[in-house]
């Protein structure tokens, strides 16, 4: 350690103490590794100070029309455009890492424009609100029903309790007796199929159809039976459907109209023939007076 005095002063002229300090080379490589620590520590601090409700905002105000409220990807525009945009909930997504996440924001991905103006801060809100995001149940998630039970609902021979008509009013399904349901609404035989465990839990929840929601809004259908239905939607996946239902309505068709024939010919035999011998003696008549 040393002392000097500015311009040549001296303490007796009241000059001011000027003390410098030579700290040790050890001292000085602690020093900048605390120093180098805190630069790396703080950002990653103030990362993780994020605000999913914000996060929420950028969303709904930047991907909601592609990606849907909901995140799911099942929208309008995804349709119009053709493409298959990813579920955030979906284990695809929700594996990625944040840099991936904010990558394919950036620079954008297939039908994706890039997106490249949120702000650092708004970038990590967003990645947490899709962190946030409840991943995409499998299908042991889903509450456990009866198919058999589902079945009777299905065909009213149970009624559901909220008093809503049975499925089979306008549905048919793989599995169901001779001549099956009705015509009126889609086969439901492969919907577990292409909607999925998330997308048959949520049709019905909502039973958002045209038709139907003004039925059900007032006859809701309550999560247990829910739970049956989808259990027989997806058991009718792996029943054989038959398809004969049409030949064999033909065949009987023929059938019937053969022993009708037959029937008719039978019972009224002797009502042909005194009709026909009626004619002719008629016109015989009509011949000798001519």
């Amino acid at each position: 350690m040393g002392a000097y005095f500015p311009d040549n002063q001296t303490p007796d002229h009241g000059a001011i103490f000027v003390i410098e300090e030579e700290l040790p080379v050890q001292m000085k490589s602690e020093a900048t590794a605390t120093l180098l620590a805190l630069l790396i520590v703080l950002p990653a601090l103030a990362w993780g100070q994020v605000n999913t409700t914000a996060g929420k905002a950028v969303f709904m105000d930047q991907c909601s029309v592609c990606h849907g409220a909901d995140a799911s990807g099942k929208t309008a525009m995804a349709k119009s455009l053709g493409a298959t945009i990813p579920d955030f909930r979906s284990k695809q997504v929700q594996s990625l890492t944040d840099p991936d996440i904010r990558r394919v924001i950036t620079e954008g991905k297939g039908t994706m424009p890039p997106l490249g103006n949120l702000g650092a801060g708004n970038f990590a809100n967003l990645i947490a609100f899709i962190r946030s995001l409840s991943v995409e149940p499998t299908e042991e998630s889903i509450a456990q029903g009866s198919p058999q039970r589902g079945e009777q609902l299905f065909t009213g021979r149970i009624h559901f309790r909220n008093e809503g008509p049975a499925c089979i009013s306008c549905h048919t399904i793989s599995g169901l007796s001779f001549l099956g349901g009705g015509t009126l609404g889609p086969d439901l035989t492969h919907a577990y199929a292409k909607l999925g465990p998330r997308g048959t839990e949520a049709a019905m929840q909502t039973l958002y159809f045209g038709v139907m929601t003004p039925i059900y809004s007032e006859h809701p259908v309550v999560p247990q039976e829910q739970a049956d239905l989808i259990a027989l939607l997806k058991q009718s996946e792996a029943i054989p459907q038959t398809k004969w239902s049409t030949q064999i309505l033909i065949l009987i068709a023929f059938l019937l109209g053969g022993v009708f024939v037959a029937l008719t010919g039978f019972l009224w035999r002797d009502r042909v023939r005194s009709v026909r011998r009626a004619l002719v003696d008629k016109a015989r008549r009509q011949g000798v007076q001519s």
